[in-house]
């Protein structure tokens, strides 16, 4: 009897020390993930500096090739900062207006050309946080608004007339993580010279595929949402628009207006397209770790 409890009290005091050093085990996962993303980071803009510093006089064979050279990241996702600046100085900017759907916490893709240049323009974002967070990092230019919506096909043209945003734009970017292609498809009001939309890599390289108009996106598992960049440049192509690169990360593609930057050639999405680093994909490009679900996609 007095060997069982003795037994059971060690057991006690053993689960309670596993639990204990489960906890700071997780704790320490959690801090090294944090290191790891800063020093990633800081690797990035040392590069960045070590490129536009040794590259800027560089004999480059390729215009796309001297693009990516001046990458760099302040407030996008990855290093698209450097590439928006770079083209829009080749097209030549004639409004300075902007609009960025999805524009997150920082002000995506054109966050650089409201928060350092001074553009005009339009922030939206489904997160109310994420919007009261980048009002307070855009407090120094009210010629940018930030609002909380939700996106969607059916009222992407009246939210721009709303917001008097119709016509002549030159820049424009969509990454909502979900109808993405349908709500493209539905904007006619107005024309951006450069527009940037974020792809899905585990479409693969050569399928023209979206989401359905009416998936339920709530329920479906990870990465079942957005369009292929074949299923983009094959819509914009027909608008007059041409791919003019993705950058490294294979998360945003970049389309430009015929008869802006003409120096820069288009490409084909079979050229162009570049899964996630360190992800495996088969010959067409497309994810073999992508999860086993069989869900529709549609050709465009």
């Amino acid at each position: 009897m007095f060997k069982d409890l003795f037994g059971g009290a060690q057991r006690r005091r053993l689960e309670k020390r596993v639990e204990r050093l489960g906890g700071q085990l997780e704790a320490l996962r959690v801090e090294f993930a944090k290191e790891y993303k800063w020093r990633r980071r800081l690797e990035d803009k040392l590069d960045a500096l070590l490129r536009g510093q040794q590259l800027a006089s560089g004999d480059f064979a390729d215009p796309h090739a001297a693009l990516q050279a001046w990458r760099f990241g302040l407030t996008s996702q990855n290093e698209e900062d450097g590439l928006v600046l770079s083209l829009v100085r080749a097209m030549t900017p004639r409004d300075r207006r902007f609009v960025d759907i999805g524009c997150g916490r920082n002000g995506g893709n054109c966050g650089l050309l409201g928060r350092e240049l001074g553009w005009s323009g339009l922030m939206l974002d489904a997160s109310e946080v994420a919007i009261r967070q980048l009002g307070e990092r855009l407090a120094g230019n009210r010629r940018v608004t930030a609002l909380a919506r939700r996106v969607t096909p059916e009222t992407i043209d009246a939210l721009l007339e709303e917001q008097g945003l119709t016509g002549s734009l030159d820049v424009f970017s969509l990454d909502i993580d979900s109808f993405d292609y349908w709500v493209l498809e539905a904007m006619t009001v107005a024309k951006p010279r450069l527009l940037i939309v974020e792809y899905n890599w585990l479409f693969g390289g050569e399928r023209a595929v979206t989401v359905p108009r009416n998936a339920d996106l709530a329920s479906a598992p990870k990465g079942y949402h957005g369009a292929s960049l074949a299923a983009f440049d094959k819509l914009l192509s027909g608008r007059g628009y041409r791919l003019v690169c993705v950058e490294p990360m294979g998360v945003n593609a970049f389309f430009l207006a015929d008869g802006e930057a003409t120096e820069l050639p288009g490409m084909t999405a079979a050229e162009a397209y570049r899964p996630h680093p360190g992800r495996k994909t088969d010959k067409a490009g497309e994810s073999r770790e992508r999860p086993s679900f069989e869900l529709p996609l549609v050709e465009v």
